[in-house]
């Protein structure tokens, strides 16, 4: 019972619930002047979404995408 007083009381203190550490392990090594630069504007050659978007923009990707879906629709239509 005690336990559950020292969490209710813990949540009534908003400063309890501040995190003293700012570095989020899934975003810790993104630098947003590396992708943007000085300027603002977007570094294609840094930036992974883009990359994966200019891949999908060419024509021999798209083939190949439509090529492996029809593939796994017989494959899973038929077996």
């Amino acid at each position: 019972m005690k336990i559950a007083l020292n969490s209710v009381s813990s949540l009534n203190n908003p400063e309890s619930l501040i995190q003293t550490s700012t570095e989020n392990s899934l975003f810790g090594d993104y630098d947003e002047r590396s992708w943007f630069g000085e300027s603002g504007v977007p570094n294609l050659a840094r930036d992974p979404i883009a990359q994966f978007l200019a891949v999908l923009q060419k024509p021999q990707t798209m083939g190949n995408l439509e090529a492996l879906i029809r593939f796994l629709f017989h494959f899973f239509l038929f077996f």
